[in-house]
This record gives C-alpha cells, sequence and structure tokens, in this order.
C-alpha cells in the first residue's frame, strides 16, 4: 500500500495538457526516482507533488537551479536552514561539517559562491538540504552538474544518510545510472500525450534496457 497517493492531476499551460486525470504513489522511507526524457514533464509533476505535500509535511528540496546567496560563505548558506530550530551553535556547527563531508566539501567553510565551480555549487545545495530536518526529501536532477568521480561517491553516501534517517526521498532525473543506483524504487514516465507509468522495484536483475522501453 502507498503513503502517499496522488490522484486526478490536471497540469496546463495555456492550451498546453501536460498531466490529465494523472495519479502517482511512492512510499514512506523509500527512495523513489521519477525516470524520464527531458521535456516530459517530470519538473512539472515535482512541483506539483511539492505544493500539495507541504500543506501537511515538512520538507526539504534541492533544485537545478543555483540558489545560494552570494555574500554569504558555504558555512553561512548552510546554516540558513538551521535558523529558528532550537539547536546550539556546536550543534549547529557539527551539522554543517557533517554534510560538507557528505559531499567532499570539507575545508570549504568560508569560501564565497563565485569561488565555486557549478559542480561545487550544487554539492553546497546538496549538503544545505541535507542540513534541514525534515521528513521529506525532494531532489530535481540533483547530481547533473556533478563530476562523475564526487558523484559516483555522493549517491552512495547520501543513499545511506537517507536510509540513516528513515527519511523518504522523491528525485526525479533522466540519467539511467543514477536511477538506478540511488533508489528502492522507479517510476518511468513516457513522454506521450496521456503518460502512462511504469514502477519498477530496483534488484539485482534490474537494468538500464528495461527502463528505456518505458520513458
Amino acid at each position: 500500500m502507498a503513503d502517499y497517493r496522488f490522484e486526478n492531476i490536471n497540469v496546463s499551460f495555456g492550451t498546453d495538457v501536460i498531466y490529465k486525470n494523472f495519479s502517482i504513489e511512492f512510499e514512506k522511507n523509500r527512495i523513489t526516482t521519477i525516470l524520464g526524457r527531458s521535456g516530459c514533464g517530470k519538473t512539472t509533476l515535482l512541483n506539483y507533488i511539492m505544493k500539495d505535500i507541504l500543506r501537511y509535511k515538512n520538507l526539504s528540496c534541492v533544485f537545478q537551479e543555483e540558489i545560494l546567496v552570494k555574500w554569504l560563505t558555504v558555512y553561512e548558506n548552510i546554516e540558513l536552514v538551521l535558523k529558528n530550530k532550537g539547536l546550539s551553535k556546536t550543534e549547529k556547527n557539527e551539522i554543517i561539517i557533517k554534510n560538507l563531508r557528505l559531499v567532499n566539501l570539507n575545508g570549504y567553510e568560508k569560501y564565497y559562491p563565485s569561488s565555486l565551480s557549478g559542480g561545487m555549487k550544487q554539492r553546497v545545495n546538496i549538503a544545505r538540504a541535507a542540513s534541514y530536518p525534515a521528513d521529506l526529501l525532494f531532489m530535481d536532477e540533483p547530481f547533473k552538474s556533478i563530476d562523475i568521480i564526487n558523484k559516483e561517491e555522493i549517491i552512495g553516501k547520501l543513499k545511506q544518510e537517507i536510509k540513516s534517517r528513515n527519511q523518504t526521498a522523491v528525485m526525479v532525473s533522466h540519467d539511467l545510472d543514477e536511477a538506478i543506483d540511488f533508489s528502492d524504487n522507479i517510476i518511468c514516465i513516457s513522454g506521450t500525450e496521456g503518460k502512462k507509468i511504469k514502477k519498477f522495484s530496483v534488484n539485482k536483475y534490474i537494468s538500464k534496457e528495461m527502463l528505456i522501453k518505458y520513458i
């Protein structure tokens, strides 16, 4: 039985119908990836779900776009999400340093966004989202701009961290390898009108060839 279910989703932009009477579900304490080709409406769907779920649940987000405050250091950018949480300075520091290590950016606390590459900025975004105390974590192409070596390591560490917290995570991606490596469940969305979906549980038998038939 699904813990989160969204039914009769209808989204249009002018005369363009993106979703019509569409339904999707995902499980609590699991990592689910919504997988599809570029332009099929994955981000639109994620935004719809976040807007709906925000009414009754605490959530954290990683977006594709850079959303760091330019005049704050890496440390201060992450510290923003810990304000008014009843944490001591020491507790905040422990959380920030832990999550900078999570994304392989320990030692970059005093750097400003202008001195970081695009991939490094995205890693700060991930560290900030991981620092925020939330039941749900939503991510829109979070690893897209990260170099392959760091990406593979961060995927493994972030997955382990999510599991240790019993957190529910939903990621949007078009990357087949990324979806398989990071997820418990994968929901494939076709780019066709009507938006057909196919759900897979990730196990040793799953392959890119199986997934690509449904996107």
